[in-house]
């Protein structure tokens, strides 16, 4: 085989290389995309919720032990994540009509340092239920956590009664809310 050959062989390898690791590629980040807003049951197995007592970004004191008796949803978010930004006016209208039966809070998996956006994301979306930062603490007593947003949702004893990750729309959160009630 002569040099030009060579040539010939080793970039046409290549390029055959290239290929078919940008379809590999292709089909991976689609496939991961596609699920992204498929609904992935983790748990429907009754656990105790881990009870926590944290910060809100306003500055209040939210002791989830205390909302025994309702409905809660916890939603583990980040503003930059689309689906969970679909995800908040459904929230935001349940919130809404379930007041005084359901309580909806908005985990935020977004960096501390982020505090001043997120407070501003909040405004601008007028999210009417309380948000927070997740801790070290939040995040283990919810594991796993396979990818946001997830939903946890909690009867009225405070029992995990199902753990969701993916977008959802606002007919399946009323489904599993009036269940509850």
């Amino acid at each position: 085989m002569n040099k030009k050959q060579f040539k010939f062989f080793a970039i046409a390898s290549i390029l055959v290389t290239l290929v078919f690791l940008s379809v590999k590629f292709y089909e991976s980040s689609t496939l991961n995309a596609a699920s992204k807003k498929n609904n992935s049951l983790i748990t429907e197995e009754k656990q105790e919720a881990y009870l926590f007592s944290e910060k809100t970004i306003s500055g209040e004191t939210l002791d989830l032990s205390k909302l025994k008796g309702k409905v809660v949803i916890l939603n583990f978010w980040a503003t930059w994540c689309p689906y969970c930004v679909e995800e908040i006016p459904h929230l935001i209208k349940l919130q809404e009509k379930y007041k005084n039966k359901v309580q909806v809070i908005g985990i935020t998996v977004d960096d501390k340092e982020a505090q001043i956006s997120v407070r501003q994301f909040v405004e601008q979306k007028k999210i009417n239920y309380p948000i927070l930062f997740s801790t070290q603490d939040i995040a283990k007593g919810y594991a796993p956590m396979k990818g946001i947003p997830m939903s946890i949702i909690l009867d009225k004893n405070l029992m995990v009664v199902q753990k969701v990750v993916g977008y959802q729309n606002k007919s399946y959160f009323e489904k599993q809310i009036k269940s509850l009630l």
